[in-house]
């Protein structure tokens, strides 16, 4: 028979196992990372440009502050994030003409301070998984 109080100290131990697993080893990755991803949209520059260079796009992603470089208007647009904690860094927007339509290309230059969300980003959620969500939210959204 299983007793109530020792599946709680096994799971307790395991979750504080894997805690300190994962910090000792986000310890040692690189808090720097860099993400180059891609997508083209139908549409052409001045309407994908307009969605994405609207201050509140950037903001549906639960970052609160973020500051904008001076931007190269319908081309290249650079978003920094600023006063958080655990993360910072930008997002580098880059929009050219492919076809009948534009791709972008957001280039992230990341930085994760606090080791275990470190290896949470690394080997769990992805370090792309941010932009590819925007991406594809950017679809529906045009």
């Amino acid at each position: 028979m299983i007793v109530p109080g020792t599946v709680v100290l096994v799971v307790l131990t395991i979750a504080v196992t894997f805690f300190i697993t994962a910090s000792f080893v986000g310890r040692r990755l690189p808090r720097a990372h860099r993400v180059v991803r891609s997508a083209r949209y139908a549409e052409p520059i001045a309407r994908v440009w307009q969605v994405v260079s609207d201050p509140n796009s950037a903001r549906s992603f639960g970052v609160a502050r973020i500051e904008q470089a001076i931007p190269v208007p319908g081309r290249v647009l650079i978003r920094r994030i600023s006063g958080e904690r655990q993360f910072g860094g930008s997002w580098t927007y880059e929009l050219e003409p492919d076809g009948s339509g534009t791709r972008l290309t957001i280039t992230e230059e990341g930085e994760v301070f606090d080791p275990f969300l470190r290896f949470l980003v690394r080997f769990v959620i992805g370090q792309h998984r941010t932009i590819d969500r925007y991406l594809e939210t950017l679809r529906r959204t045009l």
